[in-house]
């Protein structure tokens, strides 16, 4: 068997694993976040809901909301594109405990999550704070920063989410 054949089969394994990682926390259930806008500022609460719904009997560990922020660097270097990504914050806010969801329940659930202040000297203070002020320091056409607020059922086998990109100004 030659080399290119067992990186193609490689590639279609893996491939396949991904999509169906994905189909089947479908057919387990869904998070739908609603919130009432996407731009904030610094300091600023993020107030909102989301809907789980159920499709088959789930066994959840814990159920949280995650803020992250990534600094996103893309350089050129040999007429090529390279983009480097690094989490500069997270956080997460815990929503429920262990439970168990009965197949078709459908529950909303609220939710608060602060971003934190750079004029709090605690926050400032800490290592994600002192990461994050480093590269609010230094954005340019090269670096910007991506904020995102995600919705995690972190269940027995596979975990089902959902996400919401946020744009969030000093």
């Amino acid at each position: 068997m030659e080399a290119s054949t067992l990186v193609i089969g490689g590639i279609v394994i893996i491939v396949v694993a991904v999509i169906g990682y994905f189909v089947a926390a479908h057919l387990k259930g869904e998070i739908n976040i609603r919130l009432r806008q996407t731009s904030y500022r610094m300091g600023d609460t993020i107030s909102g809901s989301f809907e789980l719904l159920a499709k088959k009997p789930i066994e959840g560990n814990r159920l949280f909301m995650t803020l992250t922020a990534q600094e996103i660097t893309k350089e050129y270097r040999d007429g090529k594109s390279h983009t480097r990504t690094r989490t500069i914050f997270s956080e997460d806010t815990e929503i429920n405990g262990p439970n168990m969801y009965a197949a078709g329940s459908r529950k909303n659930y609220s939710f608060e999550v602060a971003i934190p202040s750079l004029q709090s000297n605690s926050f400032l203070n800490s290592s994600w704070g002192k990461a994050l002020s480093a590269v609010l320091s230094v954005l340019g056409d090269n670096k910007r920063i991506e904020w995102k607020l995600k919705a995690t059922l972190d269940a027995k086998g596979v975990d089902i989410s959902d996400s919401v990109k946020l744009h969030i100004t000093e």
